[in-house]
């Protein structure tokens, strides 16, 4: 097994792990730390000119406008996890698009930024705002059943507001929260 370290999505600190290994290389125990990445962190001033020069460069490509919205997206935790959102159709309308296929769906615990972005251009840097994962669309054949099934699981803990509010184009649904399960 090998251990996951992820601290955050925007790159403000980073996990030190320590592993001790047995002489049979199997895991005797482990630290960890996680340490925030700011100016005041104690490195070589060449190291530290050069993170800065290559932070400069990357704002530069990330601050660029790749497109816009006509609308403004709000991605306020409360509102994607437990209601239809614009940002959750635009999600869903270009992974629709992409693929080509009758319907596309798109938790809105996989949407992030938790503020509401202004019509008007769109950046790399808003787009990982606005979903910082690395996940992979994928394609599946399911049945209209199919499909109703995997919607009711995902409204289960709509109370909780848990993420699996399910933002969906190329079909419509509607359930009342006071209704029982069915």
């Amino acid at each position: 097994h090998a251990p996951v370290i992820k601290p955050d999505s925007d790159l403000k600190a980073h996990w030190v792990l320590s592993l001790r290994l047995r002489r049979d290389g199997t895991l005797a125990s482990f630290e960890s730390r996680l340490v925030a990445l700011a100016d005041e962190d104690d490195v070589a001033p060449d190291v530290h000119e050069r993170v800065l020069w290559w932070e400069e460069r990357g704002a530069r490509g990330l601050l660029a406008p790749i497109g816009c919205s006509a609308v403004d997206l709000d991605a306020r935790r409360d509102v994607v996890r437990q209601q239809e959102a614009a940002i959750g159709n635009f999600f869903t309308d270009a992974i629709r698009a992409y693929l080509e296929s009758d319907v596309a769906i798109f938790n809105g615990g996989g949407i992030r930024g938790d503020k509401i972005y202004e019509a008007g251009p769109l950046s790399h840097k808003s787009l990982l705002e606005m979903h910082p994962f690395g996940n992979h669309i994928v394609s599946i054949y399911m049945t209209g059943a199919e499909l109703r099934g995997y919607l009711e699981t995902q409204l289960e803990c709509y109370e909780v507001v848990c993420g699996g509010f399910a933002h969906i184009a190329g079909a419509r649904y509607g359930f009342d929260p006071n209704a029982s399960d069915g």
